[in-house]
């Protein structure tokens, strides 16, 4: 997709994850979920300084949540879990993992403030 615009990218992921909202055979809120996740994180990520290198991590987060968010049937962000006793080895020594990782996909989430 290099040959498109970039502009013309990013609004053809929002359409489509504003029209998989729309369809969404879950719950009311689930769909209120969707439509207001998607305008928040594409109003919060409207000007971008980082260049064309973070436009296509934001553009690689959408594309994964929305399919990610389709395969599963879950909307809501999936983070990876892992047992307290779990151990990273690295430069020699081993670190505990943390309980709750935010997946590489998740660039947006939680890195800045929500905006009303």
């Amino acid at each position: 997709m290099s040959g498109i615009p970039s502009a013309t990218r990013v609004l053809r992921l929002y359409r489509r994850i504003l029209r998989e909202g729309r369809r969404w055979e879950g719950p009311a809120e689930e769909r209120e979920y969707i439509a207001e996740e998607a305008r928040r994180l594409f109003r919060q990520n409207a000007v971008l300084h980082g260049g064309p290198e973070e436009l296509e991590r934001k553009m690689f987060e959408g594309e994964s949540r929305l399919e990610i968010g389709l395969h599963y049937r879950i909307p809501y962000p999936r983070f990876a879990h892992f047992d307290k006793n779990t151990t990273v080895s690295g430069l020699g020594r081993d670190r505990k993992k943390p309980d709750l990782v935010l997946p590489a996909y998740m660039d947006s989430y939680g890195s800045s403030p929500k905006t009303q």
